[in-house]
């Protein structure tokens, strides 16, 4: 768990997703995805889920750290179809115009999240060694100004066999 104001975004966030993110957690009362970021607490993957709770009043933000030497950090590609923009990272089909964005480095992203100039949204894309996902936090226990303590949850989820490791190349198919 980090507290919201020591998180740093080097990446816009898309205000469609925003809001769509803000009515399901709203509606679900809980939030399910931890927000990826390095060691410096910038967030390399999650900055509409962070704007969300910051609309949200989360106070606490669920978090997996990564070391940026364990990160392969990508220029990513999108398609655009009548319109619609679709992520290659997001299983697009590769249809329509293909743009594909610069590979960044570390020190770029480092050097957005000091200044404040940031790069559009989903320009980069980090893949991880590791993911959490659906790990329902009550918002409630988000915007309390107690930090959740989400060692004990996942310890008490561990005991309840609630927790799967799953290998990697794995493919989530209920993403929103």
């Amino acid at each position: 768990m980090a507290p919201i104001t020591e998180l740093k975004r080097y990446e816009a966030f898309d205000e469609a997703k925003v809001a769509r993110l803000v009515a399901k957690i709203h509606a679900d009362g809980a939030f399910f995805n931890p927000i990826s970021v390095v060691r410096e607490m910038i967030v390399i993957d999650g900055a509409n889920r962070l704007e969300a709770l910051r609309r949200l009043d989360a106070k606490h933000v669920p978090c997996v750290v990564y070391d940026y030497s364990e990160v392969e950090l990508l220029g990513n590609v999108h398609f655009i179809n009548n319109g619609v923009t679709t992520r290659l990272s997001e299983f697009s089909r590769e249809i329509g115009e293909r743009v594909e964005f610069p590979r960044r480095s570390p020190q770029d992203i480092r050097a957005a999240a000091e200044s404040g100039q940031l790069i559009p949204n989903g320009e980069t894309f980090h893949r991880v060694p590791r993911s959490v996902i659906r790990l329902p936090i009550s918002l409630s226990a988000l915007a309390s100004a107690t930090p959740f303590d989400l060692a004990a949850s996942i310890e008490s989820r561990i005991s309840a066999g609630q927790i799967r490791l799953y290998q990697p190349g794995v493919y989530v198919c209920d993403e929103q």
